[in-house]
């Protein structure tokens, strides 16, 4: 995971922020932590992540 998220961080510049993005960061954050401790498989923690910014944000995510 730390793999991956080092590599697009370097290529994130911040000029497209937007609004939602702080509720985004705290939604897969939470997730991606149900992963880590074995509360989740892989496929679970990304459909649910899914649908919790649908409902919180109403952004579906494909």
């Amino acid at each position: 995971m730390f793999e991956v998220f080092d590599k697009t961080a370097r290529l994130a510049s911040g000029k497209n922020r937007t609004m939602y993005d702080e509720a985004i960061d705290l939604y897969w954050l939470a997730a991606a932590r149900q992963y880590a401790e074995g509360g989740k498989t892989k496929e679970q923690v990304i459909a649910d992540f899914k649908q919790k910014v649908k409902d919180e944000l109403d952004i579906i995510v494909e």
